[in-house]
């Protein structure tokens, strides 16, 4: 495999509706398709879901685009979707009554950096996705996310994990981007994939983005306190 164009995940655990799921891509404005697969019913929720991007890439960014579409949709992908080659048919199979297909316009999901800070990669599921659901509810201590970090073991949440607590301690940006590259270069040479490049290159922008975050989260948190206020004076 030279290139890839789009990521594409399959869902047969029967607990989100296909509606849900649309709605979800929707309501985020990511281009996608979505259709029902042959043993889908109307009590047997069964489907899938492609993301083109804007254009052709290395085969080692998939799961990193993967992981935007599985955060967005509350992790529910098992480990099949992380697969890199794998052909799924479509269309309906024996005139299936429930068979559906969706077509969601907005943008590539390659455009959607919001989406980096509800991550999740192959081995979150729905319960880590709730308990989880960015990084800065992550509660593990500093060393473990610097181990996933430096063993190569996760990179991306572990990296916005660090980023927001240092920002929070008065670390400046410029700083913080260097103590990440430091750790990710203690991973030898020789084990240093595309996953590793393409975090790497991303450190500056993944520090530059955090101020901002935090502002919206304050921003979300100030907002739900004036309505309570409100409520309450009503």
């Amino acid at each position: 495999m030279v290139t890839i164009c789009g990521v594409e995940a399959d869902y047969d655990a029967e607990r989100m509706s296909f509606d849900d799921a649309v709605d979800l891509l929707a309501q985020k404005g990511i281009t996608a398709i979505v259709y029902t697969s042959p043993w889908h019913a109307e009590d047997r929720q069964r489907w899938r879901v492609l993301c083109p991007l804007s254009q052709e890439m290395p085969p080692g960014r998939r799961d990193h685009f993967l992981g935007r579409l599985n955060g967005l949709l509350r992790g529910i992908f098992a480990g099949e979707s992380w697969t890199l080659s794998q052909a799924y048919y479509y269309g309906s199979v024996n005139r299936n009554p429930s068979h559906r297909v969706e077509v969601i316009d907005g943008h590539a999901i390659d455009a959607h950096d919001d989406l980096d800070m509800i991550w999740l990669g192959e081995s979150a599921g729905p319960a880590q996705a709730a308990a989880n659901g960015n990084a800065s509810q992550d509660t593990r201590h500093d060393a473990e996310l610097i181990r996933c970090i430096v063993t190569c073991e996760h990179l991306h949440v572990e990296l916005v994990a660090l980023s927001e607590r240092y920002v929070a301690r008065g670390i400046p940006s410029r700083v913080i981007a260097d103590l990440l590259r430091g750790m990710m270069l203690s991973h030898p040479e020789a084990s240093r994939d595309e996953r590793w490049l393409d975090r790497y290159q991303d450190i500056g922008r993944t520090v530059a983005r955090i101020p901002e975050t935090r502002l919206i989260r304050l921003c979300a948190v100030t907002r739900g306190a004036t309505v309570f206020q409100r409520n309450r004076r009503t």
